[in-house]
């Protein structure tokens, strides 16, 4: 078999008995149509090829299938799907191997669970992430995983949605073996091994670890185990439902739960929330004006400004080279309530001024607001947002005025509450109130008692927040409406599954 190329996206060789498919489609051979119409036909013709006894599948570049092509989310997906090259898989009689490096996450480890046989590269990640977009694994993700590694480590792979490295893949079953040496040349020495065994081992074929009332006592106690993840999110639910159908049907009844729960979060509010987020947040790292060619100072001396806990946090965060604000790359304003402007027009070097905010209101956010003066330089904003990347926070970048973006809209909030204590209503009532929404805390403090979602006060508190956040994108302070919600969501606490301020005022809910 000639090496062809499908269209352009893949090809296909022949070496003494063992089909190679690879995909090479930069940057991270996302599960495209191209990719896709190359893959079902190369595994059309090495199935058919007498020349050719077991099949490994491959990528270039620097990672395995790392997923589907989500912006394919929004309309019809084109044939052929996922579901009908993974039936071609199953189907096949020779065996297939996956040879995994880089990442495998979401349908690019589903096309994995579709082989017959998984290798992985000593520094591979295996994960299902769906959850994080509101989804669930929809191309037979939860009901060849429980089958594989078991039920329980099932829901603890997709209601996490965190990954796995190669050796904890192997160790719960998920991989065959992890490759020492040459990936491809394993895989390709695995394919030669397993044929001799015969019929090829169909992920789809294997019975569940549990079943009946241990399997309902397992979900039942998961669900226990994990309250808050199942509290305002969707999917967690979606997918234990689906995992469960895999302990008492066939593979193809579950698979056809799964396809109705996943049509049902691909139409929730949830879903749609959770999926702005997440193009809202790879949006706001890309700031308008801010040229490709403009490189980060490699490794800055910084100077912070300010001796509160705002400002420790953040020297202990960034743990870099101090030096006097006089001789610093760059000189950071810790508080958000100063200007950026105002310290730069006193300061020597006031091209190296911003403000970096790491909000204190919420454990454990991920979010680093950057604000910019009219002065700041693009080489020092390039550094801030290495910092960013440097400390696995997601960079909001602003104008450097007063209050950033999150401290001014929970500041309005702040406000709107003050007015309905004025009108007779109690503080506690109010966070009760936010905390029933979705909030981790109230506006004055920890919630004393009961989560109460009560309709009015919610409306009169986000209204007000509401129109703080369309006010700062009117004023320029905030480049797009979506940053404002990046900001909120993984900064101070709005329920991820509501999708920010703005994301509710456009959507009205």
């Amino acid at each position: 078999m000639a090496e062809t190329l499908v269209p352009a996206v893949v090809s296909d060789t022949v070496r003494d008995g063992i089909a190679l498919i690879v995909a090479d489609s930069p940057p991270v051979n996302a599960l495209g149509f191209a990719v896709r119409s190359g893959l079902h036909e190369a595994l059309g013709r090495a199935i058919a090829a007498d020349a050719v006894e077991a099949i490994v599948i491959a990528c270039d570049g620097r990672t395995f299938f790392a997923g589907a092509d989500i912006a394919e989310f929004a309309g019809l997906i084109p044939e052929p799907g996922l579901n009908r090259i993974y039936a071609r898989m199953d189907a096949s009689p020779k065996p297939i191997v996956a040879a995994i490096h880089g990442t495998a996450l979401g349908g690019g480890l589903e096309l994995a669970l579709a082989c017959h046989y998984r290798v992985a590269a000593a520094d591979a990640k295996l994960g299902l992430p769906e959850v994080q977009l509101g989804l669930l694994p929809g191309a037979g993700g939860t009901q060849r995983t429980p089958r594989l590694i078991g039920v329980a480590a099932a829901l603890e792979l997709m209601i996490s949605g965190q990954p796995v490295d190669a050796a904890r893949a192997k160790a719960i079953g998920l991989v065959d073996d992890v490759a020492g040496g040459d990936l491809r040349e394993a895989a390709i020495a695995l394919a030669r091994r397993v044929t001799a065994e015969g019929t090829p081992r169909r992920t789809r074929d294997r019975s569940p670890d549990v079943t009946g009332d241990a399997a309902e006592a397992l979900f039942a106690r998961f669900r226990a185990d994990h309250e808050a993840v199942f509290t305002g999110f969707k999917a967690p639910g979606h997918i234990l439902r689906a995992i469960e159908a895999s302990t008492r049907l066939p593979f193809d009844e579950g698979r056809a739960v799964e396809q109705a729960l996943f049509e049902e979060l691909m139409e929730s509010h949830e879903s749609l929330a959770q999926r702005h987020i997440f193009f809202a947040e790879r949006a706001a790292a890309k700031v308008p004006g801010l040229g490709r060619d403009v490189r980060p100072l490699a490794n800055p001396s910084v100077a912070v400004l300010g001796e509160d806990e705002r400002a420790d946090a953040l020297r202990n965060a960034l743990a870099l080279p101090s030096a006097p604000e006089g001789e610093a790359d760059l000189i950071v304003i810790a508080d958000p309530a100063i200007e950026v402007d105002a310290v730069a027009a006193r300061a020597a070097r006031p091209e190296a001024v911003v403000a970096l905010h790491l909000p204190i209101e919420v454990a454990g956010n991920r979010l680093l607001e950057i604000g910019r003066g009219t002065r700041t330089s693009d080489v020092a904003l390039a550094t801030a947002l290495a910092l960013a990347r440097r400390l696995g926070r997601a960079p909001v970048v602003s104008a450097g005025t007063a209050g950033l973006i999150g401290t001014r809209v929970l500041a309005a909030g702040r406000v709107a509450a003050e007015a309905l204590v004025g009108e007779g209503i109690s503080a506690s009532a109010i966070d009760r109130a936010m905390t029933g929404y979705g909030f981790p805390s109230g506006l004055f403090g920890p919630a004393v008692g009961e989560a109460v979602d009560d309709a009015a006060i919610v409306r009169r508190l986000l209204a007000a927040m509401v129109e703080e956040s369309a006010r700062i994108v009117e004023q320029g302070v905030a480049p797009r409406a979506s940053d404002v919600d990046v900001a909120m969501v993984l900064g101070f606490g709005w329920p991820a599954w509501r999708g920010g301020p703005l994301f509710r005022a456009e959507r009205a809910t």
